[in-house]
């Protein structure tokens, strides 16, 4: 009986771990760039305050490893933004410093002391901030990339962004599967 009892128990632990597998989203290759594609995309339907300008580049910077940050390194390295080189830095773990920029791309290792000073400090004026893979406690990203079901969708925080001087155009709210106002 124990001999039963024990392979009993071994099947239902494989049987559960099978199980808990298959409810997991699948997740390829592909889903990176995907990610890279949108935040590449959101950028066209985004304006920038008139009282922060884009220089000689759009600087997109990453920080807390995103899910998109090697695609997006890859895919900007050859598009333009209007008639602007993108060009990418990547913050390292302790860094506070997002002075250079333009956008900033957060994933779930995003350091907690950069998020107090995006929300504390008047140099997030002019940021796009987004959240790719993040943790929901992240309440300081205007758009946020969230998986449903097999898809990548976006949300958008409308009090945020005003927050920061950005704006968004209709077309693009249109195709949040969720938009935050006030």
């Amino acid at each position: 009986m124990k001999v039963f009892t024990k392979y009993f128990v071994v099947l239902l632990l494989f049987s559960l771990s099978q199980a808990s597998r298959a409810a997991e989203p699948n997740i390829t290759a592909e889903e990176p760039k995907l990610r890279a594609a949108i935040v590449l995309g959101i950028l066209r339907f985004t304006n920038w305050p008139e009282d922060a300008p884009l220089t000689n580049s759009l600087n997109l910077c990453t920080a807390g490893s995103p899910s998109s940050s090697a695609a997006l390194a890859e895919i900007s390295s050859k598009r333009q933004f209007q008639t602007l080189p993108i060009v990418i830095y990547k913050l390292n773990s302790n860094s506070s410093d997002f002075s250079k920029c333009n956008v900033l791309v957060m994933g779930a290792n995003v350091n907690g002391e950069l998020l107090k000073n995006l929300s504390d400090s008047e140099a997030s004026h002019g940021v796009l901030t987004v959240c790719d893979n993040c943790k929901t406690s992240n309440e300081d990203a205007m758009v946020y990339l969230v998986r449903v079901e097999n898809r990548i969708a976006f949300k958008i925080d409308l009090s945020q962004s005003s927050k920061n001087g950005m704006k968004f155009s209709s077309s693009l709210l249109e195709l949040a599967t969720e938009v935050v106002k006030d």
